[in-house]
Parts: C-alpha cells; sequence; structure tokens
C-alpha cells in the first residue's frame, strides 16, 4: 500500500480563501491525489468556515481533516502580539510521529509541480528538505537587516548560506527524533527573530536536504538580474524565474494587493488571478449551500 503523505496547512478566517488557492493549486499539479491528503492545524475555526473548506476540497477529488490546537497554543504563545498560526507548524514533529513523510506549506504560494516529487528526491537519511531562503542570498544588498549576522551569531546557524524559508518543507519522519519535536517548542523560550522558522533551521541544520530555489521561489525577485544572487544559486534562480515549482508571494507582494511592487501583468500573478476564477465560483456556491442552508434551495425556486 502506498504511503499517503499528509500536506499541512494553518490558517485563520481571514485566510481561508487563499488557503484554498494554494490547495487547488496542489491538487491541479499532483500525480497521484491517492497519495496525499490534506491537514489543517487551527485555532477555533468557525465550524461553518470548516464546513465549505472541507466542501470544496472533497468537489475537488481529495480529503482534509482539521486538528484544533487551541489548547496547544497556548504554550506556543509567548508574545501576545505574534499569535500567528505559523507557529503551530512547530507542532508538526509532534503531531505526526507516526507517519514516514510530512509536507508543510504556507498559504500565500501557488503550487505549478507535482509536490510528491520533493519527497522522491529527500534523502532517506535527512530529516528535513527545504529551501534556501532567497532573500539572505541577494548579496546586492548586502546583509539585509543583519539576518545572516543574527542567525549565525544569535541563533547559532553554522552554516548561514544554508539558511531556509519555512514557506515549504519536507519532513522526514522517520528521522525525527521526541528530542527534535521537543526542541522545537522549548526553543521558543529564546523569543529568536523569525521564532518559528529561526527554530527549524537551528534545529535541523545538521540534517538538511535543500531542494532548488525552484520550489520556494520569491515572486518579488522575478526582475531582478541573476548577478545579484550568490554565484551557488544564480541558475537555479534562472531555472526558477523561468519555470516555479512553487511561487510564493512573501511579504506585503501579494497578489491581491494593489499597493505593492508585484507587477500585474507578472506571469505568475496572472496564472494566480486565473486560478482564482475558478476557485471564486466554487466558494460563492459552497458557501451559499453551508450558510444559506435548505431556505438557499428554496429560494431559488422564487
Amino acid at each position: 500500500m502506498s504511503e499517503i503523505i499528509p500536506v499541512v496547512i494553518s490558517f485563520d478566517e481571514n485566510y481561508l480563501i487563499p488557503a484554498l488557492m494554494t490547495v487547488r493549486s496542489i491538487i491541479d499539479t499532483c500525480s497521484d491525489l491517492s497519495r496525499i491528503e490534506f491537514v489543517v492545524l487551527h485555532r477555533n475555526l468557525d465550524q461553518r468556515h470548516r464546513e465549505v473548506f472541507a466542501q470544496i476540497v472533497f468537489s475537488y477529488g481529495s480529503i482534509v481533516s482539521f486538528i484544533d490546537c487551541t489548547e496547544r497554543f497556548k504554550e506556543l504563545t509567548h508574545r501576545d502580539e505574534r499569535k500567528s498560526e505559523v507557529f503551530l507548524m512547530l507542532l508538526v514533529p509532534q503531531l505526526f510521529a507516526d507517519r514516514k513523510h510530512v509536507i508543510v506549506i504556507d498559504t500565500d504560494v501557488l503550487v505549478r509541480d507535482d509536490i510528491l516529487k520533493t519527497v522522491h528526491e529527500l534523502p532517506h537519511d535527512k530529516k528535513l528538505g527545504a529551501v534556501r531562503c532567497m532573500l539572505r542570498r541577494l548579496e546586492k544588498l548586502g546583509d539585509v537587516g543583519g539576518h545572516n549576522h543574527y542567525a549565525a551569531h544569535v541563533i547559532g546557524i553554522e552554516k548561514v548560506e544554508n539558511y531556509f524559508n519555512s514557506g515549504f518543507v519536507v519532513f522526514n519522519m522517520q528521522n525525527v527524533t521526541k528530542e527534535d519535536a521537543e526542541a522545537c517548542i522549548s526553543l521558543l523560550s529564546k523569543k529568536w527573530q523569525s521564532d518559528d522558522e529561526a527554530i527549524l533551521n537551528y534545529v535541523f541544520q545538521h540534517s538538511l536536504h535543500l531542494f532548488p530555489l525552484r520550489w520556494n521561489f520569491y515572486v518579488t525577485y522575478c526582475n531582478e538580474p541573476e548577478t545579484y544572487f550568490s554565484s551557488y544559486v544564480q541558475e537555479q534562480f534562472l531555472e526558477g524565474r523561468d519555470d516555479a515549482a512553487i511561487c510564493h508571494f512573501i511579504a506585503d507582494y501579494k497578489p491581491w494587493r494593489m499597493d505593492t511592487g508585484l507587477a500585474y501583468d507578472n506571469k505568475y500573478r496572472q496564472e494566480y488571478r486565473e486560478l482564482w476564477k475558478s476557485v471564486k465560483e466554487d466558494f460563492m456556491k459552497q458557501a451559499a449551500l453551508v450558510l444559506g442552508g435548505r431556505m438557499w434551495k428554496a429560494m431559488n425556486r422564487v
């Protein structure tokens, strides 16, 4: 029997629709839907939101389950102003200890290639697969915000050139230890910058496989020349710019924002726009059925 791989996402009510976009793009490009299942980690996500989401995912030919992490989240919340769902990803090593592989992905991405490829590519002796943070490899700007210095001298990352972005990671749970899982939570006391990402980098830095940049390509940099980046990622940058496997709309550069520097005619933004046309119809139909109930059908007879 083939392994069924959890694809884990996390969102609140505000990001339900972007999460649907991410899921739809994964489904559209997955070579074998029977091998993946979606799992949503959340904090008190409204039951009707969950129902709408689940019905749409089911209509796309896949399934989704929900894990309410409200109680577990209490131990993750060490800064009142950072009650973000991203912290829930630190629970993955605990929650999925009995699985072989787990894929974790952000909800501000567009997937354009089969994510199962990364599971096959992840070496058996590694604990985690991820993609280098492109911002930290943008050498033209130097050490932006002192991030590399901070990673090396505060967090304790021995090879800062390997610092990865947590927007897409693949866990090889067979190698992840109980100590790793405990460290993901206990290290929150350090209160590091970008703490969830920093913690994953620290815990798994010695058992890390780096996927090419195209598997977590920052759309922000589409118009930059490759010479702006570290020499050892320039070829990967060109590959990602031409044919990204996962487009990541980082920071404020979201496709639904018109006040940012992301060009309206950016090809990846255009693809996102086209996908939204389809998801929009599905969302409107399912939301009407869930929220309107029997009266929605009855009113259509008026």
